[in-house]
């Protein structure tokens, strides 16, 4: 397996890259981003002890000393040093997760989900000897509000999404779909829904209750106001998502759920993250929002998915206990953070 892996810097791409390098001994991976290489830290910053810092890979995850692995720092609008990128390295594979981020201005989000996906591609299709697989990584945000009867959705569910980052991800699945058939490629789209697991971004639900959870276990407030609760997401683990792009890559053909095929509430989701941090009768929460405007609920089948071999590995439970644990083990280490760098503080 010689695959590419763009965004390789980012919250998926890291597990991405560190998986396929521990299951697939004959594997080399090439990523790809704008960052420089950080193997030991994520593109993020996370909220530790109420201070900014960068997020750190979990130890397991990082591949810093794997020769199997190389870096380069391309940006995707420039499809002349991509092509000689791809000429030199040769991919049998490619996953496309480089993205703008939902919150983006809308030329950001242009730029970058459908600009950028055009120039890899021509790229890919002009330079490489053999057409390689591509599977670009897409949203559950592309079916937008679901009626009732209708979830989980299926692939083949009408498309509507409610928001321009979906558009754009939308975008880039079609503008796949038909430069894939012209070069002969592959074509795959990873349509994943609400990802969690350690170290990912407070942006996202999880991520965001967690950190404010893990600093109730430490203070004296124990008040959390915590947004809508009553909204549901289908929430995958992203080491199971990992396993599902590399099935993808194998033997992926058109659009397919990368999800868990379960509808969670937030409320379920805070009262988890309680229950792990001995909070649950303690704990006074507060929403902010009683009705959640756009997608109220959401959820994917995943049949499609299964039927190449993928089976999920880890559960919301346990996906949750490990993004909680992943900041109270920097509460038991007695660490300090100066300017995103973790300094261990000695015991007196």
């Amino acid at each position: 397996m010689r695959i590419l892996i763009t965004g390789a810097q980012g919250f998926v791409g890291h597990y991405l890259t560190s998986v396929v390098l521990r299951r697939r001994p004959d594997a080399e991976v090439l990523g790809l981003g704008r960052s420089p290489r950080l193997d030991s830290y994520f593109s993020h910053h996370v909220t530790v002890h109420r201070s900014r810092v960068r997020a750190r890979v979990p130890d397991r995850f990082r591949v810093c000393d794997d020769r199997r692995y190389q870096y380069e720092r391309v940006d995707l609008d420039a499809t002349p040093a991509l092509r000689k990128i791809v000429d030199r390295f040769q991919p049998n594979s490619v996953v496309h997760l480089a993205s703008g981020l939902r919150g983006d201005n809308w030329r950001t989000l242009v730029h970058t989900n459908v600009t950028g996906t055009i120039s890899l591609l021509t790229a890919l299709g002009q330079t490489c000897r053999r057409p390689p697989a591509v599977v670009l990584g897409s949203t559950g945000g592309v079916y937008g509000a679901i009626a009732s009867e209708d979830l989980p959705a299926v692939e083949a569910a009408p498309l509507n999404p409610t928001d321009i980052y979906s558009v754009t991800k939308l975008a880039a699945e079609q503008v796949g779909r038909v430069l894939c058939s012209e070069y002969g490629m592959r074509y795959v789209a990873a349509r994943m829904f609400n990802i969690l697991g350690p170290g990912q971004s407070e942006r996202h639900v999880c991520g965001r209750l967690a950190s404010t959870v893990a600093e109730a276990a430490t203070s004296s407030n124990k008040t959390l106001r915590a947004g809508c609760l009553t909204s549901t997401r289908d929430y995958v683990d992203v080491r199971d998502v990992a396993s599902a792009l590399i099935v993808l890559a194998e033997s992926g053909t058109g659009p397919y759920n990368v999800a868990s095929g379960v509808e969670t509430s937030t409320e379920t989701v805070l009262k988890l993250l309680s229950r792990h941090a001995g909070l649950e009768r303690h704990l006074q929460v507060q929403p902010t929002e009683h009705v959640l405007p756009g997608v109220p609920r959401h959820a994917g089948r995943v049949e499609c998915l299964a039927s190449l071999g993928y089976a999920p590995a880890f559960t919301l439970e346990k996906s949750l206990q490990d993004v909680l644990d992943y900041y109270t083990e920097y509460s038991r280490a007695r660490t300090s953070f100066i300017g995103g760098t973790c300094y261990a503080v000695p015991k007196r």
